[in-house]
This record gives C-alpha cells, structure tokens and sequence, in this order.
C-alpha cells in the first residue's frame, strides 16, 4: 500500500493533519493517486483536502501547493453562508469569513513547511553506502524485495564507481523515478 514519506507526514502533523483513509492509486489514470487529508478549523468545521499526485515527494509537494494557492478564503466562507446557524455552522457571517481565512493561512503555512523539505535535506551531512540505505528504508515505503535491490545497487555503485560525481550520475540513472529521491538526497551520497 502507498504510504507518505516520514518527512510529509512530520509535516502533517504539526499542523495537526492526519490521512482521511488511505491512499489509492486512481481508477482510470496509472500512475496517479488519490489522498484526502484532514484537519479540523477553529469553528470545528471537519476540513478535508483531495489531492491528485504521481506518488512521489514532488508530487505530493506540488499538489498541496497547488491547493493552497488556490483555496479561496471568500468563497469557502459564501458556500457556508446558507447554512448560518444550523448543524453546528456558526451564525455569524464574520466567523464564517476568520474561520476561511485560518484555512487558508493553515494551508499556506504547510506548504511553506513542505516546500522546505528540500533545504532541510540540503543541509544533511554526506551519507555512506549505510547511512543512505538507512536514511532510505527510515524515509520511504519500499517493500523487502525494494530495500534488497537498493542494497545491491548501492553495494555495486561503491564497489565500481570510486569519485563522488560518478557515483551520484549512476545512483541518478539507477534511482530515478524509482521511488521519490529528490536530486538533493542523492547528492548527499559519496560511499
């Protein structure tokens, strides 16, 4: 089953975001997956974002971006306005609108906190063969036959490749697309 990386999910987390079921690979569309995230607004009101992503850390990235620049505070809070007063939706036009405009600064603040996960993996350390197969297995969801190949591939590239861009042109040709290594990660490695 499709997880998120650790990293999205710490993420999610600190803004009190959890997965809304899991995640499912779309019906007429190979490759694409469906998420639904949830979280609960300080008017209580049960918020849940669908995303489309290709299931990578990119995608995932990309498509919460996407959704919280387009997420409209205005119109969010006008679809609530009908319902003023009744099953649990607050009366006053006001709360509808602060209520939206906190969704929308919510949203705006994890994709910040996402879009740094790339310069949070700049400043790691450089990873050996160990470290970076650790590192993998810790931060992705690989299945036992996965971690296996990965271990041998990274077992090959330190046996046959001795500089540091040789190695990182290789694990780039072997691990790309794979399983959603940013180019950042894999700079980091010199075994």
């Amino acid at each position: 089953m499709m997880k998120l990386s650790k990293r999205i999910e710490e993420v999610l987390e600190k803004f009190d975001f959890s997965l809304c079921g899991g995640i499912s690979e779309r019906y007429n569309e190979k490759g694409k997956y469906d998420v639904d995230l949830e979280t609960y607004s300080p008017e209580g009101e049960d918020v849940v974002i669908s995303l489309i992503y290709d299931g990578t850390e990119e995608g995932f990235i990309a498509a919460f971006v996407d959704y919280a620049n387009w997420f409209d505070a205005e119109e969010h809070a006008e679809m609530w306005i009908e319902g003023r007063g009744k099953n649990g939706v607050p009366e006053s036009i006001k709360d509808l609108l602060e209520d939206a405009e906190w969704q929308k600064n919510t949203f705006l603040e994890v994709a910040e906190a996402l879009n740094n996960l790339d310069n949070e993996s700049e400043e790691l350390e450089s990873m050996n063969r160990d470290q970076f197969y650790n590192y993998i297995v810790e931060n992705f969801t690989v299945s036992g036959e996965a971690e296996r190949l990965i271990d041998n591939i990274l077992q090959f590239v330190e046996a046959h490749y001795t500089t540091k861009s040789e190695q990182y042109n290789v694990l780039c040709s072997l691990l790309d697309g794979t399983i959603g290594l940013t180019d950042n990660e894999i700079k980091k490695v010199y075994m």
